[in-house]
């Protein structure tokens, strides 16, 4: 009997271990983790102060380290330590940002630069990521535009997309990974008063989707061969019968590819878009959620998706119920901007 117990015990770590580890943060100083659980029950594991405004978290590819805009001016980077085991995290160090107010961080895929959007003044910087994971002062820092909200790079590290909410542009870069240089290289325009946000890319180094803040549209993104920029139609993030105040948030693919899903600031809804072969949006309803739904993350496995609703002042869990996505749980934290998981 003992053998047994001992053996199921195991057992019970082992699944435990497996499961994924999301971090959530945001405009508390803390940095909450979770373990998602296959049922999709939010699990606490630690709540680690680290910092002024943890805005927005990139957990570095082995898992060790995460790094933090602390959104403040002038602008920090936050680095810290990372105890997946116990969900721990602990700053071991911070740099300026390179700009005011930053909103968005990447780590390139080659581990060894961060790049720093900042929605203050516009600038995007480039900082050194050392062999003990800490950052250096920013090495290249440059004007975007205004409002730049995101920089990410593409998977083989050598561009780098800026959507500039205010300056209604999205601004591509070439990015040395010899010396965190940044080279203003193509740009494309919305619609104005559109409000680019954030874009994802796909799997297909051609195909990404731009998702539009104020004009609350979702546009399908062609990048050619040569670099250059092409949005496709502009689809609408809302019901037909919505006359009400919106913002669109978060944007992010489906773990297979096939499908979009952008959070509604007002409407208070996940709008689900389904892809076409060649890439199209395609209305495919929408889900309602907590107040203010900012950040969207979808687990490892793509069973479950995460919601900072940052005026709800909670994470919303969403599964697939006969194929549907509805809201199957959720945990209480205070202003949640970012919610992502671990490697």
């Amino acid at each position: 009997m003992r053998r047994s117990l001992v053996l199921l015990t195991l057992l019970s770590a082992i699944i435990q271990a497996a499961d994924p580890v999301a971090l959530v943060s945001g405009y508390d100083p803390s940095v909450r983790t979770f373990t998602l659980t296959a049922a999709g029950v939010l699990q606490p594991l630690a709540t680690s102060p680290i910092g002024a405004n943890p805005s927005f978290l990139a957990v570095a590819a082995d898992g060790r380290m995460v790094y933090a805009c602390s959104e403040v001016s002038p602008g920090r980077v936050l680095a810290c330590t990372f105890d997946r085991g116990t969900g721990t995290l602990v700053t071991r160090g911070q740099v300026g940002s390179g700009g005011a107010g930053p909103c968005h961080l990447a780590i390139h895929p080659g581990g060894r630069w961060l790049l720093v959007a900042h929605y203050g003044d516009g600038r995007v910087a480039a900082l050194p990521i050392g062999g003990d994971g800490l950052t250096g002062e920013p090495v290249s820092v440059v004007d975007a535009g205004v409002n730049a909200h995101m920089a990410l790079p593409d998977a083989g590290g050598t561009t780098v997309l800026v959507p500039c909410k205010g300056s209604d542009r999205l601004v591509g870069y070439l990015f040395s990974p010899a010396d965190g240089s940044l080279a203003p290289a193509t740009s494309v325009a919305t619609a104005p008063g559109a409000g680019p946000r954030h874009v994802v890319r796909g799997s297909d180094p051609s195909r990404a989707w731009l998702v539009n803040e104020l004009a609350n549209t979702v546009q399908p993104l062609r990048i050619a061969s040569d670099g250059s920029l092409q949005l496709g139609e502009a689809v609408s993030t809302l019901p037909t019968d919505w006359s009400r105040r919106n913002t669109a948030g978060g944007i992010v693919l489906s773990s297979d590819g096939r499908q979009l899903v952008v959070s509604n600031r007002g409407h208070d809804s996940l709008a689900l878009f389904d892809l076409d072969e060649a890439g199209v949006p395609h209305p495919a309803g929408h889900v309602q959620v907590g107040a203010k739904p900012r950040h969207i993350a979808v687990s490892p496995d793509g069973r479950h998706i995460l919601v900072a609703c940052q005026d709800g002042n909670r994470v919303d869990v969403l599964g697939q119920v006969a194929g549907t996505w509805v809201v199957i749980g959720g945990v209480q934290v205070p202003r949640p901007a970012y919610v992502g998981f671990a490697p």
